[in-house]
């Protein structure tokens, strides 16, 4: 009885490979995130008039249809 209450109060196989696969998925998006703000830093400022720009393009393209 005391080999089946110690087993059954140990993590399964699945549970820590379950872990084990979460912890790298985080690991993986955090480098990924701090990579994404390095390119969104270089890019530099955004530039204030640029939606009114695209803004006017898509008007001009559909007059034009």
């Amino acid at each position: 009885m005391t080999t089946s209450l110690a087993v059954s109060s140990m993590p399964s196989l699945g549970e820590t490979a379950r872990a084990d696969l979460l912890n790298r998925v985080r690991l993986l998006l955090d480098e990924e995130l701090v990579r994404f703000v390095e390119v969104l830093d270089a890019a530099g400022a955004c530039d204030d008039v640029a939606a009114i720009r695209l803004y006017q393009a898509e008007f001009s393209l559909e007059a034009v249809r």
